[in-house]
């Protein structure tokens, strides 16, 4: 913008001297007034495009600080219920412990295969048994074909649901 601007000054000058110059031809004042003109035009140009970016910048600005603003005000949020759920943690560690302890003493009367599958499954999937619901996976809710409904009715191994994987068991069990 400003080589645009210096040009502009020293074809003005030229046009000055020209004019002031009585041996200087109508065609070489036409060609710098073409000059000066086509310079004005870049000029302006180069105004409303820097006007346009200076538009576009503060755009971005102020979407910048809408974003900063929010994130600061989830990480506040963040923080205060972090420390309310590691306060209700050490409350009830006891509690957990004890739970944990039962856990491991049922853990030892089940089969270890079985228990294998469940740690498995449980993997995949915060659930890893479903009841049977009206003839469907109570975890993916997938109707199950009758074959299946039959083999959990009359055996006691595992069975899966085809397509979630979870462990299923019926409600009259």
């Amino acid at each position: 913008m400003e080589k645009l601007e210096a040009r502009l000054e020293v074809e003005s000058g030229e046009l000055q001297t020209i004019r002031q110059d009585d041996e200087s031809t109508a065609e070489e004042m036409t060609e710098l007034k073409v000059d000066i003109e086509r310079l004005n035009r870049e000029i302006s140009q180069g105004v409303r495009e820097t006007k346009s970016l200076l538009g576009e910048i503060e755009k971005a600005t102020e979407e910048y600080q809408t974003t900063v603003r929010a994130a600061s005000k989830a990480k506040k949020e963040y923080d205060t219920l972090r420390v309310t759920c590691e306060e209700e943690k050490e409350a009830r560690a006891g509690e957990l412990a004890k739970h944990d302890q039962n856990i491991a003493a049922l853990a030892k009367t089940v089969d270890p295969a079985l228990l294998e599958r469940f740690n498995q499954v449980k993997l995949h999937h915060a659930v890893p048994i479903a009841k049977i619901i009206n003839s469907k996976c109570g975890g993916c809710n997938m109707s199950l074909p009758m074959v299946m409904l039959k083999k959990i009715a009359t055996t006691d191994g595992i069975v899966e649901c085809e397509n979630c994987g979870r462990i299923l068991y019926s409600a009259n069990e």
